[in-house]
Formats: structure tokens, C-alpha cells, sequence
């Protein structure tokens, strides 16, 4: 939590609203565990948390 407060803080991104980046990751993450209920990820959970994990990881480095 600590990264991502400090993405949106920094001054190269000053039009990202905390609320909807918190809001867009949760979404990304349900539909990702709700695809994973659905059964359609091949993947078992853990790798599909660690490419969840990757994903943020990216996104908050970017």
C-alpha cells in the first residue's frame, strides 16, 4: 500500500484520483478471481495470484 501511495503522490501523475486507482485495481482483481470461478483460467490460484501480483507490480512501477 505503501507504493501505491507514493505513485499517486508523485508529481509526473497529478490527474490520478486515489479513489479510482484503488477502484480500477480492486475491479481488475475480481474479474480475475471471478474468471478463475468461472473456470476460465487454466492456471491453478497460485499462479494466478502471482500473475495478479506481477501485474500491480507493473503497473505500480510505471
Amino acid at each position: 500500500m505503501e507504493e501505491i501511495n507514493k505513485k499517486l503522490n508523485e508529481d509526473s501523475h497529478p490527474i490520478i484520483d486515489k479513489h479510482i486507482f484503488l477502484k480500477f485495481l480492486g475491479s481488475a482483481t475480481m474479474g480475475v478471481l471471478e474468471s478463475y470461478v468461472l473456470e476460465e483460467v487454466d492456471s491453478d490460484i497460485e499462479a494466478v495470484a502471482t500473475q495478479v501480483v506481477q501485474l500491480y507490480t507493473k503497473v505500480i512501477k510505471t
